[in-house]
């Protein structure tokens, strides 16, 4: 049989109303002082370290960075990561002023290939038997218009499922020099050189420099009369 909980008397009572009317003491300060201490603490000492500690700099352009393709270098072009062995590729297209006035196009090729040329109306093609391209740099065309070559664009081109044109539109009938060449890294390079020749227009001509004026006289100016005016014009009344 269960007790019966005992009685309060009326003092009992009154403390307990006190008791719970009095503010309790903050005992869980300590526990958030712990927290932060075991846990916040070393995360704040750890990013502030991290923040003092000095900047990474930046690392400084490599001299030896990429500069694209020429056919007298041994630079490879951008991407030239590909199965060779497996595949006929343009992987890349340039062009060059010659030293002796003339203008040489070119694609490097990752093998030699065969190709076939032939003039059309305002134009010339090279086509590149079985070969295809992979990058798509490798289609933007070259613009040359303002350069003295009688070539005004050069531009890679997919012909039927196998071959890719070289194609030139032409401001005056030219025919180039076509041919390969082994070049560096393995790679082979077809040229298409045009003669040398005044084949810019008018209005793509460089100004021509303009003579010096001629140099005006220092000397006093004689001052000129006119034998039109009557003779007492600007003279005063006495």
């Amino acid at each position: 049989m269960a007790s019966a909980a005992p009685e309060r008397d009326g003092s009992d009572a009154a403390a307990l109303r006190t008791s719970l009317q009095s503010p309790r003491p903050r005992h869980y300060d300590s526990d958030v002082t712990r927290y932060f201490v075991s846990s916040l603490l070393p995360l704040a000492l750890a990013t502030s370290v991290a923040f003092g500690q000095d900047a990474p700099v930046a690392a400084a352009p490599d001299a030896t960075a990429y500069q694209g393709v020429t056919p007298e270098s041994g630079s490879p072009p951008a991407e030239a990561r590909v199965r060779r062995a497996h595949s006929r590729l343009v992987t890349w297209p340039g062009f060059e002023a010659m030293p002796n006035g003339g203008s040489r196009f070119f694609l490097q090729l990752s093998q030699t290939v065969q190709f076939q040329t032939r003039a059309t109306d305002g134009g010339f093609e090279v086509t590149l038997q079985n070969t295809r391209t992979h990058l798509r740099n490798t289609t933007r065309p070259l613009e040359t218009r303002f350069f003295d070559t009688p070539v005004t664009r050069a531009r890679v081109e997919r012909r039927g499922r196998h071959d890719l044109v070289f194609a030139f539109d032409l401001r005056a009938q030219a025919t180039p020099r076509v041919y390969t060449q082994p070049g560096p890294g393995g790679y082979t390079f077809l040229f298409v050189e045009f003669p040398a020749g005044h084949w810019l227009p008018a209005e793509l001509q460089p100004a021509a420099p303009q003579a010096p004026a001629a140099a005006q006289p220092r000397g006093p100016v004689a001052q000129q009369t006119d034998s039109e005016r009557p003779p007492d014009l600007g003279q005063s009344e006495n």
